[in-house]
């Protein structure tokens, strides 16, 4: 009995964790105050290009920032 309840255990956390699905997103801080903050949600189909992650420009009025995404490869991508 306490066999099966072990097995039935492992399967429901083993379950649970695939079923999981991680959705990047850019959080950008200003302060520690809550109001400043600002997401910007990416979705799951891109990954941050680490060889280059961004550009920085200056502008009149401060600084604009670009941030270098890649398509996310899958084990099916093109064998569909």
């Amino acid at each position: 009995m306490k066999k099966l309840i072990c097995i039935i255990f492992s399967v429901v956390i083993l379950t649970t964790l695939c079923g999981c699905k991680y959705n990047p997103k850019i959080r950008i801080i200003n302060t520690i105050w809550n109001a400043d903050n600002t997401t910007i949600p990416v979705g799951d189909k891109y990954v941050l290009d680490f060889s280059h992650p961004y550009d920085q420009a200056s502008t009149d009025k401060g600084i604009d920032i670009t941030i270098h995404f890649n398509e996310k490869w899958e084990a099916t991508n093109g064998h569909d």
